[in-house]
């Protein structure tokens, strides 16, 4: 193909606006951090991760194994909360140094010896450590292989098999709930182990015999009484056993139903639900917890009653009996010297007391930092799962919305800092709906998008629903039946397969997309569920440039709309970022497949982009993407080009209040920006949220008449909204106080953009006017008259503005006295075709 364009003068080439570049270097802050558990303030303004166990010594000090905290913590006779081991991140380090610098995997149960040292079952490492009274942990049990033997030989040098409970009797003899050996071992004074219970036969039997020979179930708690008898928490078996001082072994609670039932009537023949912990007081009373959220005791006389708990987990019934009180499913309990009963009420992160009367109180923990500094908050996290936050969203008003999926809420940063929750009572489960969303249950909320007027949506992950949260609070369900369905029978009902779903994107009408393992739906406000992208028959990487329906992906995480609403998608295991444009055509836009460090200022198409999390985009058109296998953020410019914004690729600690690009990310999963163009990133493995903070880029617009002879032309320059302020340059009117400026000369025109809100450092932006051009109102052939704004064929007296893509036919002569190709402006010359310019 060829093509002539004949120059009489130079053609002006003139983009409509672009950024005036400040000299300013792009800081990270931290805005929230979720890494404050209250250490050194009183109990109950302290955080806590699911606590397991409890333990109590004589000096009036209580001891919590705050298991998802990798921590063990004391609360001390005046209240105050304090780490007596651990850093808070999961491994194994620490031995023979201070037990403040230790690293556990899942310690589950604690003890205390007469002389005040703390014995820990970190179960997950397969031992048993102890902290001496100078602060000092060792290990004295398990040489940290997952396996069974040793019997007969130092404990130290044995293998344990996920340890989950441990407990000194009167002499000093530690015994060891092997649970994944099913046995119970019993480390003498000498150091030497033994099995004392279970043959390692998961099953149920042996009753009346040796505790050696008999069968046990996944055993989870031991308690000794006064007289040297063991009681056995014979989880699966859903019985608790005695094993006496001669070694025989009888069942002295439990049918071996998964019930609970009986109450008032012989422990023996009640039905116990998976017991989960035990203890037993001075008097030789019995308590136990079970996994359907109550502590019942068995009384010296055999007659079992209720303690605490009405069946139903949950968290309420403070400052009120225990029995009607709602706790969590796997609650730990033990009994202090004066009788009072304590819950480690896991799934409610808090430690509760149950006094002499029955009634029931919260004493430490439940703390969420909610009404103060977003800095000062804390986040729950989960073992060995994504920690949070990992998922956040932002308005037009500069407040951040976080996802704190373990802690089952919806939180919200307003812009002076302040944090607070939107949604969730911090109680895993469903309810709420037509009411107050601070008032609903949720389960493991993730993803979350606003449309046009403000409602938040996001995913109640394992509620298996779309949820949404109106202007005025409300929170309603808008897809999704409850139950997780396979997406090829979803169109029998209103369910959806989003149970495994992360970021969503919201359009401006509320029309939701949501990714699953193998597609994108789309979730219109009428509730219509279709597939917009993807295939339910397999997953791979397939379909570029055809219908993205038939195309393959695999495991997206994340989607996101632009700015006219096409459709990215974080296709993750594909390694690539994928765009479906408004007529449904699928192409790759960033990655190329590989694995590997990819380099700087290519086109994003030729570099490898690991592990895509999420996509967000600011009012320019860039592209952001989290990189989750190399810890960064990746820019696209409109140009296609692939530059690292934030981390230069190895992990680190927090770095803030130094250049974006040389700090150090840990696990950076959801991203979004705001309007001024600031970066927000989900930073999961520091429980934090990072803002990179930008200049303003704004843009500044012309929008011309339809009327050619019109005198005046009207300038505007985005962003807007509150917080935003504008200085139009000598010759612009504006209007009011708005975005807007009127014009009535041809020139050029400038504007500076400021906010109030956002922290971003002012921008300018300029636009050239010509008033009476003529420009293009849409795409199409230069002949066609309906192509332009005057309504006729441009001649060789006008100036033209081309915006849209314009086609010149075969051989055809076009005429003008200048052109102009603003933003999104092309020509395509036919062979044989001619522009000539007159000026």
């Amino acid at each position: 193909m060829t093509s002539t364009i004949t120059r009489f003068l130079k053609i002006a080439i003139v983009f409509c606006c672009f950024l005036t570049h400040v000299a300013y270097s792009q800081v990270i802050t931290t805005i929230v951090s979720g890494t404050t558990i209250g250490d050194g303030g009183p109990a109950l303004n302290a955080g806590f991760c699911s606590p397991t166990a409890i333990g109590f010594d004589q000096n009036g000090n209580s001891f919590i194994m705050d298991t998802e905290g990798y921590r063990v913590r004391k609360i001390d006779a005046n209240g105050i909360v304090t780490t007596l081991a651990g850093t808070g991140e999961v491994g194994f380090e620490g031995d023979n140094g201070p037990a403040t610098n230790a690293k556990f995997i899942q310690p589950l149960g604690m003890a205390i010896d007469a002389t005040g040292r703390v014995y820990i079952a970190d179960s997950q490492n397969h031992r048993v450590r102890r902290i001496d009274l100078n602060g000092v942990i060792t290990t004295i049990a398990g040489n940290g292989i997952n396996g069974y033997g040793g019997d007969g030989g130092l404990a130290v040098n044995a293998t344990l098999r996920f340890p989950t409970c441990v407990v000194i009797d009167k002499d000093g003899n530690l015994y060891i709930v092997d649970s994944g050996n099913n046995r119970i071992r019993k480390v003498g004074v000498d150091g030497v182990i033994n099995t004392v219970a279970g043959n390692g036969t998961p099953s149920f039997g042996g009753d009346g015999g040796p505790a050696t020979s008999a069968q046990l179930q996944y055993p989870s708690a031991v308690a000794v009484d006064n007289s040297g008898n063991l009681y056995i928490a014979d989880t699966y078996n859903n019985r608790i056993r005695k094993v006496d001082v001669n070694g025989v072994i009888t069942t002295v609670a439990g049918d071996g139903s998964l019930q609970s039932r009986g109450d008032g009537g012989l422990a023996i023949n009640a039905s116990v639900y998976r017991p989960n912990d035990l203890t037993i007081d001075d008097a030789g009373v019995i308590y136990l917890s079970q996994q359907d959220g109550r502590v019942r005791k068995i009384n010296t006389n055999g007659i079992i009653e209720p303690v605490a708990g009405n069946g139903t987990s949950g968290f309420s019934g403070d400052g009120g009996l225990a029995v009607n009180a709602q706790i969590s499913a796997v609650p730990g309990v033990d009994v202090d010297a004066s009788g009072n009963v304590y819950i480690a009420d896991q799934d409610n992160y808090r430690i509760r007391r149950i006094t002499s009367d029955g009634v029931i109180n919260t004493i430490a923990g439940g703390f969420t930092g909610d009404g103060g500094p977003a800095t000062n908050a804390f986040f729950r996290k989960l073992l060995f799962a994504t920690k949070t936050p990992a998922n956040l969203t932002v308005d037009t008003k500069g407040n951040v919305y976080v996802t704190d999926q373990f802690s089952h809420r919806l939180r919200k940063v307003s812009p002076n800092g302040i944090i607070s929750t939107v949604a969730g009572t911090g109680v895993n489960g469903y309810t709420g709906d037509s009411g107050p969303a601070t008032e609903a249950q949720l389960r493991y909320p993730r993803g979350a998008g606003l449309d046009a007027t403000g409602n938040l949506y996001f995913i109640d992950q394992s509620n298996a629903r779309i949820r949404k949260i109106a202007v005025n609070g409300t929170i309603t369900t808008v897809a999704g039946d409850g139950t997780p369905s396979f997406i090829e029978n979803r169109y029998s009902g209103s369910s959806a397969d989003i149970y495994n779903s992360s970021g969503i994107a919201v359009s401006k009408a509320g029309t939701v997309y949501v990714p699953t393992s193998k597609c994108i739906l789309k979730i219109t406000p009428a509730g219509i569920i279709s597939i917009v992208a993807g295939t339910t028959a397999s997953s791979g990487y397939s379909g570029d440039g055809g219908l993205a329906v038939n195309a393959q992906l695999n495991n997206p995480t994340s989607v996101t709309l632009d700015k006219d609403e096409n459709l990215y998608i974080a296709d993750f295991s594909n390694n690539r970022v994928r765009k479906v444009d408004a007529s449904g055509i699928i192409t790759t836009v960033a990655g190329n497949g590989f694995l590997y460090y990819g380099s700087e200022n290519i086109l994003a198409t030729n570099s490898p982009v690991n592990g895509p999390y999420e996509v967000a985009f600011d009012g320019n058109g860039t592209m952001y993407i989290s990189e989750s296998y190399y810890n960064r953020i990746r820019r696209v410019d409109r140009n296609g080009l692939i530059t690292t914004a934030v981390e230069s690729g190895a992990q680190g600690a927090n770095s803030d209040g130094i250049p974006a690009v040389n700090a150090k990310l840990v696990g950076p999963k959801g991203i979004t920006v705001d309007v001024a163009g600031n970066l927000y990133i989900a930073e999961t493995g520091n429980q934090r949220v990072r803002k990179v903070t930008y200049p303003i880029r704004p843009t500044l617009a012309v929008n011309e008449p339809i009327n050619c002879s019109a005198t005046s032309v009207t300038l505007t320059a985005q962003p807007s909204g509150e917080g935003f302020a504008y200085q139009f340059g000598p010759g612009a009117t504006q209007i009011g106080t708005t975005n807007q400026a009127v014009v009535q000369a041809s020139g050029t025109y400038s504007v500076t953009v400021t906010t109030s809100i956002f922290g971003s450092p002012a921008g300018s932006a300029t636009a050239s006017v010509s008033i009476g051009d003529f420009y293009t109102l849409k795409a199409g052939n230069w002949t066609d008259s309906t192509v332009w704004s005057c309504g006729v064929v441009p001649n060789a007296t006008q100036q033209v503005r081309i915006l849209h893509a314009i086609d010149l036919s075969p051989n055809y002569q076009a005429e003008a006295r200048a052109i102009r190709y603003e933003t999104g402006g092309r020509l395509n010359v036919a062979t044989g075709a001619t522009l000539r310019l007159a000026r």
